[in-house]
């Protein structure tokens, strides 16, 4: 293990939790995640958990294993069907708002 520490430069934890995890032979799942800025930190941490609880439900991976990275984009650098978004979780700008909850 020493050796490894010389090899990882930035974060020698990271290199050998990794080692660790496949010399264990369980799975260390990565899930990234890109989506438009503008959700609060308790959205973000209520995703977290149940992103977390479906990898660990359905893969049998250890909760501890799961890694989950999110990258914001402005509205602005995010479009659908050709036209940019106004937020999250809206219709495009400029586009009539459409909505598949009839109630």
């Amino acid at each position: 293990m020493a050796r490894l520490r010389n090899f990882a430069a930035g974060d020698p934890c990271r290199l050998i939790f990794h080692i660790d995890a496949i010399q264990e032979k369980r799975a260390m799942p990565i899930v990234q995640i890109t989506m438009i800025e503008g959700r609060s930190d308790e959205q973000k941490e209520a995703m977290f958990h149940e992103i977390t609880e479906a990898i660990h439900r359905t893969t049998d991976t250890p909760r501890e294993a799961v890694r989950i990275m999110i990258y914001e984009v402005p509205p602005r650098h995010f479009a659908t069907a050709g036209k940019r978004k106004a937020g999250p979780s809206s219709p495009p700008a400029g586009g009539p708002a459409t909505s598949s909850n009839n109630s």
